[in-house]
């Protein structure tokens, strides 16, 4: 097997495990139901206002690299399901900041102690001495990735 079919067939299984694995903690955690009635897209945007931080649309235009019509359209779906709030600029009152209102908060939360729980599940074959080699090797292609990325 060439080591790029290696690579392929280790991310399909490491995504079904972690599917699983989210799942399970979802259920665990009885908010599963949450997640499920938001679209991926919707998520993405949950994350990248945690990530900015207070971003304004515009910030959020560029980031996804959409028009500015398109994220209010996903924004206004998410201030309407209570998932982030809008507060206007005190610097420029024609600006508004987009936050994280706590049921947001709280599915990134879960979310994120998913992403936990998979990682452990994914790493509990490994001993003491495989996983610093496993973590170098991830820092490795995160550090690739986020180059990547700009």
């Amino acid at each position: 097997m060439q080591f790029e079919d290696l690579v392929v067939e280790t991310i399909e299984a490491i995504s079904c495990v972690m599917r699983q694995a989210v799942r399970e903690h979802r259920q665990k955690a009885e908010a599963g139901t949450d997640l499920c009635a938001l679209t991926l897209t919707q998520l993405h945007y949950l994350h990248a206002v945690r990530e900015l931080g207070r971003p304004t649309f515009r910030d959020l235009a560029e980031k996804f690299q959409v028009k500015k019509s398109t994220v209010t359209a996903i924004v206004q779906k998410l201030v309407l399901k209570g998932y982030v709030y809008k507060c206007q600029s005190q610097e420029d009152l024609r600006v508004y900041h987009i936050h994280l209102a706590p049921k947001g908060e709280q599915l990134i939360h879960l979310e994120d102690e998913g992403y936990r729980y998979f990682a452990k599940q994914l790493t509990a074959c490994l001993d003491e001495t495989e996983r610093k080699q496993f973590a170098m090797m991830l820092q490795k292609i995160h550090n690739r990735a986020h180059e990547n990325r700009k």
